[in-house]
């Protein structure tokens, strides 16, 4: 059995249509990732087609639509119980899925299923992203507990299997933990996952990874460096697509507009900040559309349930009426029989009558 688990991990890997997705959402464009996915779904159900449903909810997940990743993710977890990768995957994808939407309980129950399942098969290369997944746990929810020995562990491992993604939020992670005026030692971290996202040309990582450079050398009062990173971010957050562009430029317009006048460039600091309200308020706009396609599809499921529970009783009444009913019908029965026969008792038969007349 860890045989197997092993080997088909070892060609998902190799897998050309699957390392093409995982690009596609490197590059956060997801919804060509989507289109490939659903245009080379498998009919049958086997390893391929879950792999694919798995990266589908990991695309939508991405595109911070939660409550649509939510089923497909469920209906992976709860088909893969024989493919011990898949289905540790899959608990860590739940799992970051319940850290963004802020459900700890949830979180540290998959990341539990998913070590236990690790564990069982010696799924060593998929320890990285568990020990990425466990710190960021812990750093967001459980923030006295130290995360320094798993970033150790998960660095030694991911170098093994290079996994550069996670080597780029291990160091992200690192830069994280740091006391906040130890922005020195956050920029060494911080342009050390740069160089991780580079690898896989992970532009929205890179832009990211970019700003935060940029604002520690903002609070060293270094602009000259600052505004060279800031202007890295911008380009690389524009190399994303056109839907998610707001979401990676506009904190860097901002802060640019706040370099730009430490350094008395008052024009072009107006010019950044006209850009970087325009995009922070599309930006909010595109979270309040999803924030309220999340509470639709909430609304949606409770009135579906409400339905269903309407329905359930109606049946319910039904049933309970129909008794009553047949019960009625047999309890009228039953006295009429009972009252024909008291008749027949108190009046003898007609043969009986001609006798005695």
């Amino acid at each position: 059995m860890k045989f197997l688990a092993l080997w088909l991990l070892h060609v998902v890997l190799q897998d050309p249509l699957t390392n093409h997705i995982e690009r596609l959402l490197f590059r956060q464009q997801v919804n060509s990732a989507l289109q490939v996915i659903d245009q080379n779904l498998p009919a049958k159900q086997d390893y391929i087609y879950w792999r694919l449903l798995l990266s589908k909810g990991e695309a939508l997940q991405k595109k911070g639509k939660y409550s649509e990743a939510l089923p497909v993710l469920h209906q992976v977890y709860k088909s893969t119980d024989s493919y011990a990768d898949l289905y540790a995957r899959t608990c860590m994808e739940l799992a970051l899925v319940h850290e963004l939407t802020n459900s700890p309980v949830n979180v540290k129950h998959y990341l539990h299923l998913a070590k236990s399942r690790i564990e069982e098969f010696d799924l060593d290369s998929l320890r990285p992203e568990y020990n990425v997944r466990y710190s960021s746990y812990l750093r967001i929810f459980e923030r006295e507990v130290p995360i320094e020995s798993y970033l150790e562990e998960g660095e030694k491992l991911a170098k093994k299997f290079n996994k550069v993604k996670e080597m780029a939020e291990i160091y992200s992670l690192r830069a994280a933990r740091l006391p906040g005026n130890d922005h020195s030692g956050r920029l060494t971290q911080y342009l050390a996952s740069v160089r991780s996202y580079s690898q896989i040309s992970d532009w929205g990582g890179m832009s990211s990874l970019f700003f935060l450079a940029a604002r520690s050398l903002f609070r060293m009062d270094d602009y000259a460096g600052s505004l060279k990173y800031i202007d890295s971010a911008i380009y690389f957050g524009s190399k994303v697509p056109d839907e998610m562009i707001s979401h990676f430029l506009a904190d860097p317009y901002l802060l640019k507009t706040s370099i730009l006048e430490k350094q008395g460039k008052e024009k072009e600091a107006n010019v950044a900040y006209k850009m970087g309200s325009s995009y922070a308020m599309e930006d909010l706009e595109n979270k309040l559309a999803n924030q309220v396609a999340e509470l639709e599809a909430a609304y949606r499921s409770e009135e579906l349930k409400q339905e269903n529970r309407i329905k359930t009783w109606i049946l319910i009444g039904s049933l309970l009426a129909l008794f009553l009913s047949l019960a009625l019908i047999l309890t009228i029965r039953s006295n009429a029989k009972r009252l024909k026969s008291m008749n027949s008792s108190l009046n003898p038969p007609s043969f009986r009558s001609k006798q005695s007349i």
